[in-house]
């Protein structure tokens, strides 16, 4: 049984899954986020409480959902990316040649995070968001990528992750 690091804070660990929580989900009452979370109705209210005054929050009727100042934060983020700044030219580049999609991400542990892409003219297409992070074995953008790293850094990576498999959505 692994032992909690002292320094986690509880409270932050709750504010932060109810976050990951309405991101995957979009709204949700505060019932329905204190069930889903295993968290106390009343302690949720104050979570969601918090996070409004705090701006992360909006709240209609009944339910709660992200504002955009997650958006914000995230873009400060990706715009501190040099790498965009100098790649987005060859995506434009590299599209226009082969009329697809074209993607550029950045590798964190063993996923793959898209932080760019210029999208295919064709109505036909795959589509991962800007933002969007997938397991890099199951990308092809994220297989290339391991493709390129040294193989001690890639195996030593394989060796710690629990592999999980990709659900098969059905049209």
């Amino acid at each position: 049984m692994q032992s909690r690091p002292y320094y986690c804070i509880n409270s932050l660990e709750k504010a932060t899954k109810i976050l990951e929580l309405l991101a995957n989900r979009g709204e949700l009452s505060v019932s329905e986020i204190a069930k889903k979370l295993g968290i106390h109705r009343s302690a949720t209210h104050r979570f969601l409480a918090t996070l409004r005054k705090l701006g992360f929050l909006e709240q209609s009727e009944d339910s709660n959902r992200l504002s955009f100042k997650l958006f914000e934060l995230g873009i400060n983020v990706a715009n501190r990316l040099e790498v965009r700044k100098i790649v987005h030219p060859f995506l434009i580049d590299l599209g226009f040649q082969y009329q697809e999609t074209v993607n550029l991400g950045v590798i964190e542990g063993l996923k793959v995070i898209y932080v760019d892409k210029v999208e295919s003219p064709h109505l036909l297409r795959i589509d991962m968001g800007i933002g969007c992070r997938v397991h890099s074995y199951c990308s092809s953008l994220g297989k290339a990528i391991l493709a390129n790293r040294p193989e001690k850094e890639v195996m030593s990576g394989f060796r710690r992750a629990k592999l999980e498999p990709v659900p098969q959505k059905r049209l």
